[in-house]
């Protein structure tokens, strides 16, 4: 059974813009898919993952490393 899980970091104050990242068993990708939403030249941003993978852990020890703010 898999289940949907978000992750939202937010950056600074409105008005604020949404980058959505649709994550499904791609960690190797996930990091870096992060990385380049935070390198927008527009910095008030939140990044909400949506992760339907198999590995939980895996995903939420990338968000980790990446995200100074994130939400189970």
């Amino acid at each position: 059974q898999q289940s949907s899980r978000e992750y939202n970091m937010s950056f600074t104050t409105s008005p604020k813009v949404t980058v959505l990242i649709a994550h499904h068993n791609y960690q190797e990708y996930l990091g870096s898919a992060i990385e380049s939403a935070k390198k927008q030249s527009y910095k008030n941003l939140q990044i909400c993952i949506v992760d339907t993978s198999d590995d939980f852990e895996s995903v939420k020890n990338i968000v980790g490393k990446n995200c100074y703010q994130y939400r189970c």
